[in-house]
C-alpha cells in the first residue's frame, strides 16, 4: 500500500507525517481491504486566523472496494488525523461486510449443462437474440 501524506497551510513536521503514516498503517493495512494507495492531506483551512480549523482530507483506494473519501476537522492536527482514519476504517468495513454477504455467481452444472449440450444453440431457451 502506497501512502502519501501532502501537507497544504502547514508547516510540515517529521512527527505529524510519522503520526499520520503509523495510524494508517496501523488502521488500514489489513488483507480485507486489499488498498493500493492512501492519500492524507493535512490542510489549515483558516491559516493564521486560528480556530476550529485544522482539516484531515483522506482519500482511501483499493480494487476490491472501490475508493473512500473522507474529511475530518478539529482544533488539533493530530485529533484530525486520528477521526479521518478511523471514519475511513469503519467505512472500509461496512463495504467489505457488503461484500462478504453477496452471493457469488455459479456456473451451470450437472444436469443443466447436459441439458444445454442436448438441445444445441439452435434451441429457443438457447439461441440469442
Amino acid at each position: 500500500m502506497r501512502i502519501d501524506i501532502r501537507f497544504l497551510g502547514i508547516r510540515r513536521s517529521r512527527a505529524l507525517a510519522q503520526h499520520a503514516r503509523d495510524r494508517v498503517k496501523s488502521q488500514l493495512d489489513r488483507p480485507e481491504f486489499a488498498l493500493s494507495s492512501v492519500t492524507v492531506r493535512l490542510d489549515d483551512t483558516n491559516g493564521p486566523k486560528g480556530g476550529v480549523c485544522k482539516a484531515c482530507y483522506v482519500v482511501a483506494r483499493g480494487p476490491s472496494l472501490g475508493e473512500v473519501h473522507v474529511k475530518a476537522v478539529q482544533d488539533s492536527i493530530y485529533n484530525a488525523v486520528s477521526e479521518a482514519l478511523e471514519r475511513v476504517q469503519r467505512s472500509l468495513a461496512r463495504r467489505a461486510k457488503r461484500l462478504r454477504g453477496r452471493p457469488r455467481a455459479t456456473l451451470p452444472t450437472g444436469a443443466l449443462v447436459e441439458a444445454l449440450a442436448e438441445w444445441g444453440t439452435d434451441h429457443p431457451a438457447v439461441a440469442p437474440d
